[in-house]
């Protein structure tokens, strides 16, 4: 009789902390919200030689436009066009969003920003903590901008992509 208690005891706990879990697991009603409106994925950054690759990732395809400063500086910033924006993301387009900037001392990111309420247009600001030689192109994916970051002085070979 005791054993049966028991067991039926334990079969409760575990049901309990099934239940419990799937709670914490299952995803809330506006968590999908978040995510589809989001402009900005990612940051990656792939330090090679004295070069610190920079991936910036979007939720949906861009095309490079151009960028200013031209090579040097304390920030570049990006325009570029979103391409087969979904209608969910559309009304995300106008607003800003920050990433969180990778540890790299070589990048020498102190912060990126999606300017989407920028009068030039969409905008990818990417603001270093002292001034770098950098160059910018468009990702291979077409989900993604590059900017090749060389330090202090320009390399040849740091080149994005």
């Amino acid at each position: 009789m005791a054993d049966s208690r028991w067991l039926g005891m334990v079969k409760s706990i575990v049901l309990l902390g099934t239940c419990a879990l799937s709670m914490i697991a299952w995803p809330q009603a506006g968590d999908a919200d978040r995510v589809t409106n989001q402009i900005l994925a990612k940051v990656r950054v792939d330090e090679v030689h004295a070069c610190a690759i920079v991936k910036v990732s979007f939720n949906f395809p861009v095309r490079y436009s151009d960028h200013f400063p031209f090579g040097y500086g304390d920030e570049v910033r990006v325009r570029f066009r979103p391409l087969n924006v979904s209608e969910d993301d559309l009304g995300s387009l106008d607003k800003r969003e920050t990433l969180a900037s990778p540890r790299s001392a070589r990048a020498a990111i102190g912060k990126i920003t999606y300017e989407g309420d920028n009068p030039a247009g969409p905008t990818l600001a990417i603001f270093f903590r002292h001034p770098v030689a950098f160059k910018v192109g468009q990702g291979s994916d077409f989900r993604s901008l590059i900017i090749a970051v060389s330090g202090p002085e320009p390399m040849a070979s740091c080149v994005p992509g």
